[in-house]
């Protein structure tokens, strides 16, 4: 816990000190602490976005991604421990950050041509200006380096959930807001401060649809779940399918109730799904350009409780509701 805790302040440090060219020392101690704790608070309402730096977003979204990688492997990295680096949950989070990051240049990147309107500058940026199949008014980045630091940026935040924001990505063509809506479920590695559902889940959901497939092919073969060449107890197995069946219920739940209160569907289904994977930002009226200001009282205390549940693994708080657990 010691080494843990002091490989986590040194990044802490080491943030902070690459922070300070581009703001003032409260201010990176802030975005320091905010970034690997993965919290996304700012001292700005713009968040990142406030300071139009690439420099800081490149620092702050390589600072996301080690706050989402397992602190575990940190040490071991440390202590040149190369091993470490054929993880499979390791190799899964780059693959998916590397592919989110790809999708979301390719969409925001539309260099200016005879079919699209002519450019205009936001926040110091060019960009175009352009409608989607339903008519509207999508943002595209003449540029393919802000392509590039944008998506990175906006891949990191999601997938790490931290929430931090640096351009509003409701505006971003429909197959951005896909990629990240699936980043948002995923979430960083285990033994991270990232929320979701984490990579290993993922990557063993995948494992197990993957036998259940064979087995329909040979029904009498034993085909155990591997993780880092090794076996992998039914038990464990049967706890990842567990969780995440009730994760996707508490977000069923969640959105009808918040639906109860009045918000709209798509408003409440992302808020709900948001707040359970504790990245923040959401979708519709509640936005990267938004508050959850306007939610109802109730509303502010389910979206609360779901974090909380969610946070300390779903089963410790469903235990409290469990006649048996008071019973013994």
């Amino acid at each position: 816990a010691k080494r843990l805790w002091a490989i986590y302040v040194a990044l802490t440090v080491l943030e902070t000190l690459l922070l300070l060219p581009a703001m003032s020392l409260f201010d990176a101690v802030n975005h320091a602490m905010a970034t690997l704790a993965t919290g996304g608070f700012s001292t700005e309402n713009g968040s990142i976005g406030q300071y139009g730096s690439a420099y800081v977003e490149w620092v702050i979204t390589g600072f996301m991604i080690l706050a989402g990688m397992n602190f575990a492997l940190h040490y071991r990295l440390l202590h040149r421990d190369w091993k470490a680096t054929n993880n499979e949950e390791l190799k899964v989070y780059f693959s998916i950050l590397g592919l989110a990051t790809l999708l979301l240049t390719l969409t925001l990147w539309s260099p200016t041509g005879d079919l699209l309107p002519a450019p205009v500058t936001l926040d110091g940026e060019v960009v175009t200006e352009a409608a989607d199949a339903a008519g509207r008014a999508v943002t595209r980045y003449d540029s393919v380096l802000d392509a590039v630091r944008y998506g990175a940026f906006q891949a990191a935040s999601s997938i790490t959930t931290t929430g931090f924001g640096t351009a509003d990505y409701e505006v971003w063509p429909p197959l951005a807001l896909v990629v990240l809506f699936a980043l948002f479920f995923v979430g960083g590695m285990a033994g991270s401060t990232g929320g979701g559902v984490k990579v290993v889940r993922v990557l063993m959901i995948l494992k197990n649809s993957c036998r259940e497939l064979r087995l329909l092919v040979h029904p009498q073969a034993i085909l155990p779940i591997r993780l880092d060449h090794r076996v992998v107890p039914e038990g464990i197995v049967r706890n990842v399918l567990s969780f995440v069946v009730f994760y996707v219920g508490l977000i069923g739940v969640g959105t009808l109730l918040m639906g109860l209160m009045g918000l709209d569907l798509w408003s409440a289904f992302s808020a709900t799904f948001s707040c359970v994977g504790n990245v923040g930002p959401a979708f519709g009226t509640m936005g990267p350009t938004e508050t959850y200001t306007h939610v109802p009282v109730a509303g502010k205390w389910l979206l609360s409780v779901l974090m909380l549940s969610v946070r300390l693994e779903i089963f410790t708080v469903l235990l409290l509701f469990t006649p048996g657990f008071w019973k013994r």
